[in-house]
């Protein structure tokens, strides 16, 4: 594949997100991603990967990837990367989840059986397995180091766990049976880290360097969103017990550990994510009709002052307006540019928000 970045800037980029790391970059990352307009194959399936028909070769998948890849421009602290993006928690196709695609998204539909009867072991012969690692080979080889490929998203112990045995039935299940939600739930989080251990190695053997479902980069250290969509709807008391030992074993086995905390029905558990020692930082994700993350400086300052990195979504607009209410540095902001920006502009308007006011 052409190269889409040249050596020097995968040197910058790298030098930049390492100094970041390491608390050394006084200044916000601020990642730019600006789609090509004109539409073309690839729209029809970049969003999720099984909404490629099973009869579509391997072969014919990477040259729709490598067609979308370089539709793509990838300004400010972007890099060039693609989500490899199988639904969210994929695990449980792994463990016979039925997968379906449905207009823009992908379920993972529950099994009719009861919680006691639900393995927790990955059958390597799984055909949604064997796709997975199938594709991700194809594309890191097909990308040669000139563009990423991300983590899939694997999802959270009780999240796979609820497309396991349904919603509802798992909420039933934390009060009539909390004992054996216990025990599903921390075999699922050994499977976790295997799944995730495995794309790890696979990365580390062709990917240069690590990135996730968000624009986070890193060219020596691993990394991922670590979530509980799930408990949005239970008590911070059920999610000491449930979730937290989850959070703390997977910050284990990687060395850069976010969070993912999405809609505010999640903030009453944020104090016991934020006393997670070995947490780096947390993805604050309002929720759909909500006021965007700019509004929010509360939960933000809340975030930074324990000491973590913040990763959040903006506008534009919404991104100049939250520099004028906190400081913005160990900030990892993705930023939507308004349709019909020239390259010009929208660098002007990246070196406006990682620039330092002179009152800071």
């Amino acid at each position: 594949m052409d190269p889409i970045f040249t050596s020097e800037q995968w040197k910058t980029t790298a030098e930049n997100w390492a100094n970041f790391w390491e608390g050394r970059l006084e200044r916000p990352l601020v990642t730019i991603e600006a789609e090509s307009t004109i539409e073309s194959e690839t729209q029809r399936f970049k969003k999720y990967f099984p909404q490629y028909p099973e009869q579509m070769s391997i072969d014919e998948i990477v040259a729709v990837e490598i067609e979308h890849i370089k539709s793509v421009s990838f300004l400010g602290d972007a890099f060039p990367r693609r989500f490899f993006n199988f639904g969210a928690g994929s695990i449980a196709s792994y463990l016979g989840s039925k997968v379906e695609c449905e207009g823009d998204t992908v379920w993972f539909r529950p099994l009719n059986k009861e919680l006691k009867d639900i393995d927790i072991n990955i059958d390597h012969d799984n055909p949604w397995y064997n796709r997975v690692k199938d594709m991700q080979e194809a594309l890191l080889e097909a990308f040669g180091g000139e563009a990423l490929v991300s983590f899939s998203d694997l999802g959270g112990n009780l999240d796979i766990l609820a497309s396991l045995r349904g919603t509802e039935r798992l909420l039933y299940d934390l009060y009539d049976n909390p004992s054996e939600v216990d025990k599903k739930s921390r075999a699922l989080t050994e499977v976790w880290i295997d799944c995730y251990l495995e794309e790890a190695a696979r990365f580390r053997r062709a990917n240069q360097g690590y990135t996730i479902w968000a624009p986070f980069y890193c060219a020596d250290k691993t990394m991922y969103l670590l979530q509980s969509d799930f408990s949005y709807m239970i008590s911070p008391k059920m999610f000491e017990r449930f979730v937290i030992p989850d959070l703390e074993r997977c910050c284990e086995v990687m060395d850069i550990p976010f969070y993912h905390l999405d809609g505010k029905g999640q903030l009453p558990h944020l104090d016991l994510v934020l006393s997670l020692e070995d947490l780096q930082g947390v993805q604050w994700v309002p929720g759909e009709g909500q006021p965007e993350a700019n509004e929010w400086p509360e939960v933000l300052s809340r975030i930074r002052d324990s000491g973590k990195f913040v990763q959040i979504a903006l506008s534009l607009k919404g991104a100049l307006d939250l520099k004028k209410k906190i400081p913005l540095d160990g900030f990892i902001i993705d930023v939507a540019i308004p349709e019909g920006m020239t390259r010009e502009e929208i660098e002007a308007a990246y070196e406006e928000l990682v620039s330092k006011d002179k009152d800071q």
